[in-house]
């Protein structure tokens, strides 16, 4: 399900005596928030959350010179104290393709190690069983402060954990983990564990209606020496701004070479969101669903394999061939950017 961010405030307990936490997107922890919203632009998505007298606002991006997706945390503290925060990343390492680790999820990760560069705040993780392979395949996530802004967090650690069990704990899900509730949080654990994870954390403290911004990110290389490489060049607050500014010029080129308006570009998106998360107001009727007796080898023979989404598109009159254009765009569209459809 990707990256979560988890934050904390370590002073506030809740009904349960535990630190109130919640996350900077809406999962997984959907908790009440007094306003969120998301927004999409061509080159990131941005996550605004306030909860908690606390504005979160998550900027996300993929750097479009280099395999790097960058998470930008800008914190605001509308209270009228300081306040003592800890923030956690949180996403499972699996380093093989999806299917093979559906098919083999334990198998797959036996052979995933880890360790971790104090200096950068990264922990890198390597598939053992592709170390001679032609092509091996590095992960590394690392945790970047905009240091203008450290004042009295310049000393505060970064904890990591790199072992599942430890870190969601017995009897414990996502929504509540274990780490983040005991007094041990993260146990540094790095090596070979037999459910691989990154998480990354470290304490805020924010004075009244002041702001923090820190950055989480995650990227692959070939090698371990170019993963370091990629990691000293972003390891720079003003290179992780400067990504930002270069995939907003990329993405406005490439529309603009594809002749994409901004309404084309929202109309796209929305049928996205519709072929990944089904919307039942936009299905059949019941009655015609409940007819059907064929499943998805019911498509072969008319040359479809059903194993992307499909978009049905029914034209009764010719004034309505133009709408077929659109959907035949649409879907260049979103092949072009990877999903199939």
């Amino acid at each position: 399900w990707g990256t979560w961010i988890y934050i904390q405030d370590m002073r506030k307990k809740g009904k349960s005596s535990a630190y109130a936490t919640w996350s900077a997107a809406q999962q997984p922890i959907p908790g009440e928030a007094d306003d969120a919203h998301v927004s999409f632009f061509a080159h990131m998505a941005v996550f605004k959350r306030t909860q908690n007298d606390l504005t979160t606002t998550m900027e996300v991006t993929v750097a479009p010179e280099d395999p790097l997706e960058i998470r930008r945390i800008h914190l605001i503290n509308n209270a009228a104290s300081t306040r003592h925060l800890r923030l956690t990343s949180y996403g499972e390492v699996i380093l093989s393709q999806q299917a093979a680790d559906m098919r083999h999820p334990a198998y797959n990760t036996l052979f995933i190690e880890s360790e971790y560069v104090p200096d950068l705040n990264l922990l890198i993780f390597e598939h053992r069983k592709r170390r001679d392979a032609k092509e091996p395949l590095f992960l590394g996530h690392m945790l970047v402060t905009n240091e203008t802004r450290l004042r009295r967090n310049e000393k505060l650690p970064v904890g990591y954990e790199t072992d599942r069990r430890a870190f969601i704990g017995r009897e414990h899900n996502a929504r509540g983990p274990y780490a983040l509730q005991s007094k041990t949080y993260l146990t540094g654990s790095t090596g070979s564990t037999l459910d691989p994870v990154f998480a990354l954390g470290r304490e805020i403290h924010l004075r009244a209606h002041d702001t923090f911004s820190l950055a989480y990110l995650t990227f692959t290389a070939h090698s371990r020496e170019a993963l370091l490489k990629l990691a000293q060049r972003y390891r720079a607050w003003s290179r992780i701004e400067d990504a930002f500014l270069e995939s907003s010029v990329a993405n406005l080129i490439w529309l603009g070479r594809h002749k994409i308006d901004r309404d084309t570009l929202k109309l796209n998106l929305d049928l996205l969101s519709l072929l990944v998360y089904p919307n039942g107001q936009k299905r059949a009727e019941a009655e015609t669903l409940s007819r059907n007796v064929l499943n998805q080898a019911g498509l072969w023979r008319l040359g479809i394999s059903g194993d992307y989404p499909i978009i049905l598109l029914e034209i009764n009159d010719p004034q309505q061939l133009n709408l077929l254009v659109e959907v035949v765009q649409a879907q260049s569209f979103l092949r072009s950017r990877g999903f199939n459809a």
